[in-house]
């Protein structure tokens, strides 16, 4: 058969137009996703309608419509942070887009970025100075620097400027805010309860408002009012654990835990037959927690054998959302109405495992697992079973047993919440992080994997996120004391004394006695020097009368009388409780502390001889006296008190750090070498010995011992800051021409992004420079190099730095610095390399050869 060239081109020439038009551009290709992705939202499949959005990015990143579409989404599903950043990224593309930046500039007032919120305000209004939305967040932004700064006239202005525009924006929930929050701080409760009632009419279902609310009861000390709307809250948010809890938090505030469990009981008692269970389950969960261990067992064979509880079905029910049986403080609840007889005989074997019956605990919930059928909650079971397993030390029996849970539902929340922990611990955020927000997904007011997801957020180094996601933690769990004392710290070591001030107060409004809340109050206002306040709080104190609570007073009573410079008058305080025999052992320490800082050798040495004199065996005293021995000098009592101590324990290892520091304090190094070996026979695993064991190969220069032992305390505490600093830094010092081993080093110290603490930066910045980002690592070494000024190594990492930068007069000046602060037969190869940048940074013939050392150039 033959063909001619016309008939064959025929066909070739078709399949290549039907190919051309088959093709289709970005844009089109785009716009098909974007479709897709609007009508999963409209089913209200935000998962998928996600991976569509996603694609549609990938082909058009600056189509607004794609972007915008997308944020609008993310917002709708409270992730903020998420919104935000897809505005973020559309400004890049089109930095006029007024619609991106005003919807930026609004989420970073949401998340209380003021910072951010103020530079998209900004440029927002040089586009638009008319935009009141824009205008709106400029005056949240001067509020909060106002309520920070304490400026109340600066504060009482931007108030008014917000009740201005909420005539123009009545549905602005910040402007709102604003308003009622000054109406509180100015004390003005009657109005601020006006204006939340208002604000409750637009936002029926705000959970802030709510908050605010409650905190305007609080100060107006209308207790049946505070009951009544928490009750209306608990029927209002039915699936909301938290709301319940704060109710139950409220009555013991106020000494009512019997009408708490009767309450709980009512609830149990007229619950449909489909919800007593979980009535019964926070029955018995409160009764834990506030009668103990007995009287829980009790409870629970009295559920377990009134008969009322359905047994398990033999065929698995539909996925319904999970919660860990093993939370008995009653968020078990949470799991939802599919408890059955299992879910309590589950709970009995938690309660007999935490009471120390471990093993009887294990054997019955791995009765309970063996019979049981595939479930949701017999998979709520499991999780409990490798929780329990992990505390006993199965720690593979544990990871496995998860997996099993997750494989048959990728879903499982606290299975995912409980491997993430794991994760964390290790240093895996990433994959962390997407687990939880798979728990998230299912339950987005859950303050458990909010703070889980704080604690990945903080060790994949992002400071910012680690405070929005304990801020919501805080609000999920309605200012619960525990998830307001992690975020009070957290502010606190950012330098937000003022913020974290706030969030201790609102929790304490529902919490009034709480010494967990009050004591750090009180602390903070110790350290801001706030006085009237700190007295106020040792007032309260007082008034509350408990041995812990009065103990807390007279700690702060003193730190308060020294802090307004009468030091003597804090002494005279001491001693006058030790006189009446009010002052306890920490007194008399308090009064030992100020005569050494007062310089009152003498008294201080007889202050902890009669300490002593009262109870002669006594190893705190006898230790404390051996310490003012050695802070005064007398070395051979000290040690003889040190070497009593150890000959009776020598596990103690505090005593054994002390003996090796006054040996090398009076100059006894090569004994203090002997005497460290001598611990760590007794205490081979002490974190504080095995530290100075570290440091001691490291100046020795036996570095791969030094980083071994290093690697062993960052693998027995991952999760101590110190540990990981440390180990990094190693690794960036000895070991930065191997990839692998910077790249540990990288990873390990990430959660030291944003770090004010002087050795921290130095260890992130050093690490940021050898991975080639000066300029991020100048701000991190100029802070070390401050606060470290006499540390030749941390004045290298800024002159190298400066150097990188091309700033050579910074980088000859750090270099000068650091040779003038080492001796000449200084032979560590930074020194040699610092004096070879200075020599190779001066011209010839302006004096550098003088400068440097001829039998230390390292040349």
């Amino acid at each position: 058969m033959t063909f001619s060239r016309a008939a064959f081109l025929l066909p070739v020439f078709m399949v290549a137009m039907l190919a051309l038009a088959g093709c289709k551009t970005n844009e089109e290709r785009a716009a098909e996703y974007f479709q897709s992705a609007q009508n999963y939202v409209r089913s209200g499949d935000f998962s998928r309608a996600g991976v569509e959005f996603r694609n549609a990015i990938r082909l058009a990143p600056g189509d607004d419509k794609v972007r915008i579409g997308f944020a609008e989404m993310l917002e709708s599903e409270g992730n903020l942070p998420g919104a935000y950043q897809q505005y973020a990224s559309l400004i890049e593309h089109d930095p006029n887009n007024i619609t991106a930046i005003s919807a930026a500039a609004r989420l970073a007032a949401e998340l209380t970025d003021w910072k951010t919120a103020d530079e998209q305000a900004r440029a927002g209004l040089a586009l638009k100075p008319d935009d009141v939305q824009l205008k709106a967040v400029e005056v949240g932004v001067r509020y909060a620097k106002a309520v920070s700064a304490r400026d109340d006239a600066a504060r009482a202005k931007a108030a008014t400027d917000a009740r201005d525009l909420i005539k123009k924006l009545p549905r602005n929930l910040m402007l709102w805010r604003i308003v009622i929050n000054d109406e509180m701080r100015s004390q003005r409760y009657d109005a601020a309860l006006e204006k939340v009632d208002a604000a409750l009419k637009i936002a029926p279902k705000n959970r802030t408002f709510y908050a605010q609310r409650l905190a305007i009861l609080s100060a107006l000390r209308d207790g049946p009012a505070i009951e009544a709307q928490l009750k209306k809250m608990v029927d209002m948010f039915p699936g909301d654990n938290a709301v319940q809890q704060t109710l139950l938090r409220w009555y013991v505030s106020q000494g009512k835990i019997a009408e708490a469990e009767g309450y709980l009981k009512r609830l149990a008692a007229e619950a449909k037959p489909a919800q007593r269970a979980k009535a019964d389950m926070t029955l018995v969960g409160f009764i834990l927690q506030y009668r103990g261990h007995d009287a829980a067992l009790k409870e629970l064979d009295r559920v377990i054998g009134s008969g009322d509880v359905p047994s398990a079905p033999a065929a698995a029910p539909a996925a319904a959302p999970a919660a860990s049986a093993d939370d008995t403080n009653g968020n078990a609840a949470d799991a939802g109405t599919d408890l059955t007889l299992e879910s309590f005989r589950a709970l009995k074997a938690t309660i007999l495992f935490q009471k120390g019956e471990r093993d009887q605990g294990l054997k019955l919930m791995d009765a309970i697992v063996k019979t049981a059928p595939a479930t949701d909650e017999t998979r709520r079971i499991e999780v409990t079973l490798a929780n329990m397993r992990y505390m006993a030390g199965d720690s593979v029996g544990a990871r496995a047993l998860v997996e099993k849970v997750l494989s048959q539902d990728k879903g499982q929340t606290e299975a995912l919440k409980l491997k993430a922990g794991w994760l964390i611990d290790t240093g895996d955020t990433d994959e962390a992080i997407s687990l939880l927000r798979t728990a998230m997904e299912a339950n987005p007011n859950d303050p458990k994997a909010m703070t889980l997801m704080a604690r990945a957020y903080e060790r994949s180094g992002k400071p910012d996120l680690v405070g929005d996601m304990l801020g919501q933690a805080v609000e999920a769990s309605n200012s619960a004391p525990e998830e307001s004392l992690r975020y009070a710290r957290f502010l606190a070591q950012q330098g937000k004394e003022v913020s974290a001030e706030t969030v201790l107060i609102d929790a304490l409004r529902l919490s009034p006695d709480n010494l967990q809340l009050l004591i750090p109050l009180g602390q903070i206002y110790i350290e801001t020097k706030d006085w009237p306040r700190a007295e106020g709080v040792t007032r309260r104190l007082n008034e509350i009368g408990s041995p812990e609570a009065k103990a807390a007073a007279l700690n702060m009573t003193p730190a308060i009388l020294a802090g307004r410079q009468n030091l003597g008058a804090a002494v005279s305080y001491l001693e006058g409780l030790i006189k009446d025999g009010q002052g306890g052992m920490d007194a008399q320490i308090a009064v030992i502390r100020s005569f050494l800082t007062e310089g009152k050798v003498a008294q201080a040495k007889e202050a902890a001889a009669k300490l002593l004199a009262e109870k002669p065996e006594d190893p705190a005293r006898l230790f404390v006296l051996a310490s003012v021995q050695a802070a005064t000098g007398d070395v051979k009592d000290a040690e003889q008190g040190y070497r009593k101590l150890l000959a009776a324990d020598p596990a103690r290892d505090r005593v054994w750090v002390a003996l090796i520091q006054l040996q090398r304090v009076s100059g006894q190094v090569a004994a203090s070498h002997a005497t460290l070996t001598q611990a760590l026979a007794a205490v081979p695993d002490s974190s504080a010995l095995l530290g100075i064991k570290a440091a001691d190969e490291e100046k020795a220069g036996r570095i791969d011992a030094s980083i071994a032992i290093y690697k062993k305390l960052y693998d027995k505490n991952p999760n101590s800051v110190l540990n990981a600093n440390n180990l990094a830094s190693m690794l960036s010092d000895h070991r930065a021409s191997d990839p692998k081993s910077l790249g540990e080093a990288q990873r390990i110290a990430r959660r030291l992004a944003g770090t004010k603490v002087p050795a921290f930066a130095d260890t992130y910045g050093w690490i940021a420079y050898q991975r080639g980002n000066p300029q991020e690592a100048r701000t991190y070494l100029e802070l070390a190099a401050q606060g470290m000024p006499q540390s030749p190594i941390v004045q290298y990492h800024l002159a190298e730095t400066y150097k990188a930068l091309d700033e050579h007069d910074k980088a000859k000046a750090q270099f000068k610095k650091i040779v003038a602060m080492v001796g000449p037969d200084d032979t560590r190869p930074f020194v040699q390399a610092a004096r070879k940048a200075l020599a190779d940074l001066k011209p010839a013939g302006d004096g550098a050869e003088a400068m440097i050392p001829a039998n230390g150039s390292g040349n």
